[in-house]
């Protein structure tokens, strides 16, 4: 079998990728993240399907892993030769499996055949996919010694059981359930389910040993219970004793308190009477009581108040220089911000008066600048115009010396194009000649091939007029030959005819010689003279204004006192232009001034104000116009004249306040029946404290009352006036002590027997319990044997399983083991010596007399190893057809010896095997 084409529509990074393979050895050298490994996936998963499908991880799920990076149709195909046919395999991929589609066609009719199933790589290798990655794919990771054993797929092909490989094929399946089955029953595993009933068994035997103990328990218990339960009554009997002494007791205590009951309500009802005569009429109401002291507070804070708002002697003075000041009325705040806004106005427009007055400075410039533009100033427009000119003049005096230069490069190459147009002349006249002498020599030529074709027609009419004259005189005697030489004869004339001669045309010249001759009429000596008499005329032309301006300059400064400079003319003129600038400002401010001047001498808001201020205060008050100083003053004399008439109105107010309340309270004091004090309100103080003592005695004798009442109400009082007082030899806190010793050893003793109780209810049912348990023991005993039994059975059935596939791989070892050697030599270049192979295909290497695992051997070793094994397994699984190998670059740990013989090897078993090898290294492509 061997690969031919593939076609990948999109998988993974790859998308409407196509590749051709060859026979022998395919190398596909492409750096990292190209796509080898995918592409190599891509070819594997054609044949089997995806792996690891049940995976959740993305990595290891390949379905996911390889889902198309773009989106679009997930798939491709797959051409490739089996059995001397061509086949093409199509598969899409979709989420799940029952979402794939295969199809396989005939590479030639591309019909749909059914040779193969999507079982593809089975079918063709006769293996499944796990030994396909084991034999046929060789990856990077997997070329290990390591992972280089067969599978019973590959055991069944390797005996050439293919037809009926059921047993082989499931041997590691059944071996593998069997050691699962054993290990999970083996009796010496602590995992074991053996191992575990045992355990159980001897746990059993463990617990019935304890029946007898169990048994001595109970009854020992049982003798404790009956202890407990003489103690619990003599208890019962020595607490009924203390209860009858707690009774007597109690009446004792009864009678006390009826005693103490009557003497305190005697003493509370002798103590109400006393403070009750502080009073001579009726108890006053408290709520009115509480008013009046409230009433009286008051009147203190009314008094306080008064001295707090009552004028000092400056005060008063004050308040009367004010009533005289505001005798015409006082300016309300309306008015005060109007004037207070005429004075802000007034101020700005003398700041503005000083602002725009010249400084001295300014005065003398502007002096100066009068005398010097007495007779006229100018424009600052003209002065720009003529700045303009200036510079305009001075561009082009310096543009003169190039344009100079530019005139006699224009008469040199004036002078140059009517050299060079003579000798285009010159020229032309060669090539005219030239051009007649060729178009005479091909008139000839054509006179001569004309010639030729009249004679060639000539001859063919002859021949062909004989001939057929003589099969016309034939057709009498001997028809078929007539009738042949008509023919000829005609087939001879026919052509003849339709030669067609034709002859030379005169011609006088060609048509690219009248363009050369049109071309070379242009004037071009016409134009370079043209550009000379430009340039000279420009450049009569800039020297003429360079003149001009400068005669219109001089005579201009001339007129302002300037002298002539053509190097200092530019900033002379600049000068003058800020100069007439700075002037007209001058002249500006100055006119500004007098306007302000005018304005204020004529000021009728400075009249506003100082008439507003005469209301107030005489004129002298005010020199200078510090009118604001004033107003200020103003402000504070309204608000401190306001201050003082309200002060005497809160004291008048807070006077009669006072005489009101004073009143009040001397009446109802009078109204007690009692005599008004001068301190009224401390009086009413005293007053309110012998009501609330009052109140308190009379509410502690209600209380006494009441008690005594209730005592009465809920216990017989006669018993206790007339039962005789009875002694008892303890205290009630003996008897309760004694009392509380009996309660805690009754519970004590209760707890005891429950305790008893408690403990044989589990005792009986542990004893109950092992009696169930000795016979599950017995129980036991019978499946544990039974169960051990099978085990050892099935350790034999392994035996002899074992014993059967190694004799069945026996067959194959030798030829394993010479393509093992073949390989190795291929590799190293030396024979396998002291390697070994034994029934399970595993390799051991001897070192040191004794054989060791190939595992301890370095990377490369293992490497190298693994892959003379693959290929070993190749040779003796496939004898009658060659499959292709997948081989991804299984040479990245050989060192550069080892490295040689890879390419060896690449170059020798391409010659049998087709082989797709993916490496990232150049210089391991052999």
């Amino acid at each position: 079998m061997r690969l031919i084409s593939c076609h990948i529509e999109n998988f993974g990074k790859f998308s409407n990728f196509d590749l051709s393979f060859q026979e022998g050895c395919n190398i596909i050298c492409e750096e990292n993240g190209w796509g080898k490994s995918t592409l190599m996936a891509f070819l594997r998963v054609m044949l089997f399907g995806f792996a690891n499908e049940g995976k959740r991880n993305d990595l290891e799920n390949e379905r996911r892993r390889y889902k198309p990076w773009q989106g679009g149709a997930y798939g491709g195909s797959l051409t490739f030769e089996a059995d001397g046919r061509q086949y093409i395999c199509y598969r899409t991929f979709g989420d799940k499996e029952k979402d794939d589609h295969f199809e396989l066609r005939d590479a030639k009719s591309h019909l749909e055949v059914g040779t193969f199933t999507e079982k593809l790589g089975e079918e063709l290798f006769q293996i499944d996919q796990e030994s396909f990655f084991k034999s046929v794919c060789i990856t990077q990771s997997q070329s290990d010694i390591r992972f280089a054993t067969t599978t019973g797929s590959m055991n069944a092909k390797l005996g050439n059981l293919i037809g009926e490989a059921g047993d082989i094929t499931d041997f590691d399946a059944v071996d593998k359930k069997l050691s699962d089955l054993l290990n999970q029953m083996s009796p010496r595993r602590s995992t074991g389910s053996l191992n575990k009933e045992n355990k159980e068994i001897q746990l059993y035997r463990q617990e019935i040993r304890q029946k007898e103990e169990i048994e001595k328990s109970i009854q020992s218990l049982k003798d404790m219970q009956q202890n407990e339960l003489a103690r619990k009554d003599a208890l019962e009997a020595e607490r009924g004793q203390v209860n009858e002494k707690q009774k007597q007791l109690v009446f004792a205590e009864k009678r006390k308190r009826y005693q103490e009951l009557q003497k305190d309500a005697e003493r509370k009802q002798e103590e109400y009477r006393q403070q009750r005569d502080f009073f001579p009429a009726e108890l006053p109401i408290e709520e009115e009581l509480e008013q009046k002291i409230k009433t009286a507070e008051a009147m203190e804070e009314s008094r306080a108040a008064m001295e707090i708002y009552r004028l000092s002697e400056e005060e008063e003075e004050a308040l009367k220089l004010y009533e005289q000041r505001f005798s015409a009325g006082i300016p309300d705040q309306d008015m005060l911000e109007e004037i207070r806004t005429d004075i802000q106005n007034w101020r700005n427009s003398q700041k503005k008066l000083e602002e725009s007055e010249l400084s001295e400075h300014d005065k003398k410039k502007l002096q100066d600048d009068q005398r010097k533009f007495a007779g006229g100033c100018p424009e600052e427009e003209e002065l720009t115009r003529r700045i303009n000119d200036w510079e305009t003049r001075n561009r082009k005096k310096e543009a003169l010396n190039t344009k100079e230069v530019s005139l006699d490069m224009a008469r040199m190459m004036a002078k140059k194009a009517a050299e060079d147009a003579k000798a285009r002349a010159e020229a032309k006249a060669v090539a005219k000649a030239a051009e007649i002498k060729r178009q005479e020599e091909e008139r000839e030529k054509a006179l001569a091939a004309a010639k030729k074709k009249q004679q060639r027609k000539r001859l063919l009419l002859v021949l062909g007029g004989i001939l057929a004259a003589a099969g016309i005189g034939l057709m009498f005697c001997f028809l078929p030959a007539g009738i042949a030489l008509l023919a000829a004869g005609i087939l001879l004339i026919v052509p003849a005819v339709t030669i067609r001669i034709e002859q030379p045309v005169e011609e006088t010249e060609p048509d690219f010689l009248d363009a050369w001759n049109e071309a070379d009429e242009e004037p071009v000596e016409d134009e370079e003279n043209e550009k000379v008499r430009t340039l000279e005329e420009a450049i009569r032309a800039d020297r003429l204004f360079i003149q001009k301006t400068d005669a219109d300059l001089k005579a201009y400064l001339e007129s302002y006192g300037i002298a002539w400079d053509e190097y200092s003319l530019s900033g002379e003129l600049h000068q003058l232009k800020t100069e007439v600038r700075e002037y007209r400002n001058l002249l500006e401010r100055q006119e500004n001034y007098e306007m302000q001047t005018r304005i204020c001498r004529n000021d009728e808001l400075q009249q506003k104000i100082e008439s507003f201020f005469k209301n107030f205060y005489s004129s002298e008050s005010f020199p200078g116009g510090e009118y604001g100083e004033l107003l200020q003053k103003l402000c504070n004399n309204v608000e401190k004249y306001r201050q003082l008439c309200e002060k005497q109105k809160s004291y008048q107010q807070r006077a009669g306040q006072y005489d009101k309340k004073q009143e009040e309270l001397t009446d109802y004091i009078k109204h007690l029946s009692m005599e008004p004090e001068n301190d009224l309100h401390e009086q009413l103080l005293e007053i309110r404290k012998h009501l609330h003592i009052c109140g308190e005695r009379s509410n502690t004798l209600s209380s006494a009352l009441q008690l005594l009442k209730e005592y009465e109400e809920n216990e017989d009082c006669s018993i206790l006036k007339e039962e005789p007082e009875t002694s008892v030899d303890e205290s009630a806190e003996q008897l309760y002590e004694r009392q509380k010793q009996i309660s805690e050893q009754m519970e004590r003793v209760q707890k005891n027997i429950h305790s008893y109780m408690t403990q044989l209810d589990d005792y009986e049912e542990e004893l109950e319990n092992l009696n169930e348990k000795e016979t599950l023991l017995a129980e036991r005993k019978e499946a544990y044997e039974g169960k051990l039994k099978k085990y050892h059975q099935l350790e034999k059935t392994q035996m002899f399983l074992r014993t059967a596939k190694e004799k069945f791989t026996e067959k194959y070892m030798e030829p394993l083991m010479c393509g093992f050697q073949k390989y190795y030599r291929m590799l190293t270049g030396e024979d396998a010596v002291g390697y070994r192979l034994d029934t399970n295909a595993v390799l051991t290497v001897e070192q040191q007399g004794l054989p060791r695992n190939p595992e301890l051997l370095s990377a490369g070793y293992r490497d190298l190893l693994g892959l003379c094994m693959r290929m070993a397994l190749v040779d003796a699984m496939y004898q009658d057809s060659s499959p292709f190998l997948l081989l991804d670059d299984p040479f990245v740990n050989y060192d550069d010896r080892k490295l040689a013989g890879a390419m060896e090897f690449l170059n020798k078993a391409s010659s049998d095997y087709q082989m797709i090898y993916f490496t990232c290294q150049k210089q391991r492509k052999g």
